[in-house]
This record gives structure tokens, sequence and C-alpha cells, in this order.
């Protein structure tokens, strides 16, 4: 049995004024749904390139958050990897 825990996102909060905060599961207006947020950011040797997408059902895309100061909120998953499901 191979059992992963892997963190994934589950909130991005814009450090702003007012504070915009995205989380999964959450309902944004028109009815859409936050089912995913990806972390798209790019590491240089002198810099950081912060980059979150935002997606609802069918993979489309909410919003982005491009450099600017955020809080990210993490939850552990477990995955079996098992062979033998």
């Amino acid at each position: 049995m191979i059992i992963l825990e892997i963190p994934v996102i589950q909130s991005v909060t814009v450090a702003s004024i007012p504070n915009r905060k995205y989380e999964v599961g959450c309902e944004l207006s028109q009815g859409r749904v936050i089912i995913e947020i990806v972390d798209a950011g790019t590491e240089y040797e002198d810099h950081t390139e912060s980059l979150y997408h935002v997606y609802g059902e069918d993979r489309k895309l909410i919003a982005t958050i491009e450099n600017c100061p955020v809080i990210v909120e993490y939850q552990q998953i477990v995955i079996d990897e098992s062979e033998d499901k």
C-alpha cells in the first residue's frame, strides 16, 4: 500500500484594501464555484514571480493573481496509490 500526503491550496487571500479571498468550494458571482487554485509562479536566481490561477468548473479560468502580496492556506490530502485498487 502506498499512501501519499499532498499539500493542495485551499485558499488565497490577496492582501489589499479590502482583502479579496478565493477559496476552494466557494461560490462567486454568477453561480461560479471555485474548484481548484494552482500555484503557477516561477523562481529565478534573483527574484520570484508569484502567479496563482483560480479555476472553476470545466477548468475555466476565473481569476489570475499576479505579483501581489497573498496569504496562502494549504490543506493536506491523502491519495492511495496502491496497485490493487
